[in-house]
């Protein structure tokens, strides 16, 4: 069975039958014309924004707090959101951020690198 962009609603259509779907109008993928990637795709003006290195799990040396402040700090955040009956995503997103950044990948050593490339073309 060779799927090409011609006949792919077709077996689009009979993959839905076999687990007993309908095929809905409303489904982008039952829409999507996968072969054809110059009309998907095309190229557009995108201001690019440097990231905000706050924000994003980077690699980091050593760690922000020892084990024993992190649990200090979880167990008072939980406090905190007891009191208060409110959940604050931030400050954990911030904790576990601090706490998994000296196993995670160097995102910004990795964009640094990247850049330089695509600067030196």
């Amino acid at each position: 069975m060779q799927i090409t962009r011609d006949n792919y609603s077709q077996y689009a259509q009979m993959v839905q039958q076999m687990f007993g779907k309908k095929a809905s109008s409303n489904d982008p993928l039952a829409q999507c014309d996968y072969g054809n990637f110059s009309l998907r795709f095309k190229p557009v003006d995108i201001n690019f924004t440097k990231p905000n290195w706050d924000t994003i799990m980077t690699k980091r040396d050593k760690p922000a707090m020892s084990e024993e402040e992190f649990d200090e700090a979880i167990k008072e955040l939980a406090r905190k959101e007891f009191a208060t009956g409110k959940r604050d995503d931030d400050a954990y997103r911030k904790l576990c951020m601090q706490h998994g950044e000296t196993v995670s990948p160097d995102r910004k050593a990795i964009y640094e690198s990247s850049m330089k490339k695509l600067v030196a073309k």
